[in-house]
C-alpha cells in the first residue's frame, strides 16, 4: 500500500514537471520509489540521498579516468544508480513530510548540471591512458570547461533576472517564463539538451563500441555550439525584457 501511494505521487510529480510521457523518467521514478521504500526505514534523510547522487558522479569520474573497459562499465552503472537516487530523494522527503525545497534545489543544481564536467574530464584522462594520445586529455578538459561555463552562464542569467525582479518588483516566475514562450521554443530547447539528458547512455554506447574518441570530438563541437547559443539567446532575451520595462 505504501509503495502504491509512493508510485502514485511519483508519477503525479512526473506530470507536474512535464515528463509524463518520458519512458526513461518513468522507469527511474519507479526504481526510485522502490529504493525509497527501503530508505524510509533508515535514518538517511532526503538531502543525504541527494549528496550520495553527487558522490556517485565523482566515483564514476575516477573509474572512467582509469581507461579500462570493465571499470568504465562499472562507472556507467554507478552513474545510473545516481540517477535513481535523484528520483529517490523527493519521495523520501514527501513521505517523511520534511521537504527542504531550498536545500534540495541547491543540491540538485550541483548534481544535475554542476557535476557533469567531471565526467568529461574523467573520460579524457582515461582515453589518454588507453591510447597515450595527449589530444584526448585536452579534449576532455575542454569539454569539462565548456560544460561548466554553460552552467555558469545559465545561473548568471537567473541571478540577473532575480536582481531585476527584486528592484522592479516584478514577478520572477513570469519573467523566467518569457525565456521560453512558445511550444516551438520548448521543443528546440529539449532537442538542444538531448545530448546532455542522454549523456550516460551515449557514454555507454561509445565505450561499448570503442568509439570514445568520436564521443569526445562530438561533445567538443556540441558543447561549444550550445554555449554560444545559450549565451546569445540569454543576452537577447534579457535585453528584450529590459527594453519592455
Amino acid at each position: 500500500m505504501v509503495i502504491k501511494n509512493m508510485l502514485k505521487e511519483g508519477l503525479a510529480r512526473n506530470q507536474e514537471i512535464g515528463k509524463a510521457g518520458s519512458l526513461r523518467s518513468k522507469i527511474l521514478r519507479i526504481l526510485g520509489v522502490f529504493l525509497a521504500r527501503i530508505l524510509i526505514v533508515t535514518p538517511i534523510t532526503a538531502n543525504q540521498v541527494s549528496v550520495l547522487s553527487i558522490i556517485s558522479i565523482l566515483i564514476a569520474a575516477v573509474l572512467l579516468s582509469l581507461g579500462e573497459f570493465k571499470t568504465s562499465l562499472l562507472a556507467i552503472a554507478i552513474l545510473y544508480f545516481g540517477e535513481v537516487l535523484d528520483y529517490t530523494d523527493g519521495v523520501v522527503a514527501r513521505h517523511r513530510k520534511k521537504a527542504t525545497k531550498m536545500q534540495a534545489d541547491f543540491v540538485c543544481r550541483i548534481y544535475h548540471p554542476g557535476m557533469l564536467g567531471f565526467i568529461f574530464a574523467g573520460i579524457g584522462i582515461g582515453t589518454y591512458f588507453a591510447t597515450n594520445e595527449p589530444a584526448y586529455i585536452i579534449l576532455g578538459f575542454i569539454n569539462s570547461l565548456l560544460q561548466q561555463t554553460t552552467v555558469f552562464i545559465l545561473e548568471l542569467k537567473n541571478a540577473v533576472i532575480l536582481n531585476y525582479t527584486e528592484n522592479r518588483k516584478r514577478n520572477f516566475k513570469m519573467i523566467r517564463e518569457e525565456f521560453i514562450d512558445s511550444s516551438f521554443k520548448k521543443n528546440m530547447a529539449a532537442m538542444s539538451a538531448a545530448p546532455i539528458e542522454w549523456l550516460y547512455f551515449i557514454t555507454f554506447v561509445a565505450i561499448l563500441f570503442n568509439k570514445i574518441h568520436w564521443y569526445l570530438i562530438f561533445y567538443s563541437v556540441y558543447l561549444f555550439g550550445r554555449l554560444l547559443l545559450y549565451s546569445m539567446y540569454s543576452y537577447k532575451k534579457i535585453k528584450a525584457i529590459e527594453e519592455k520595462g
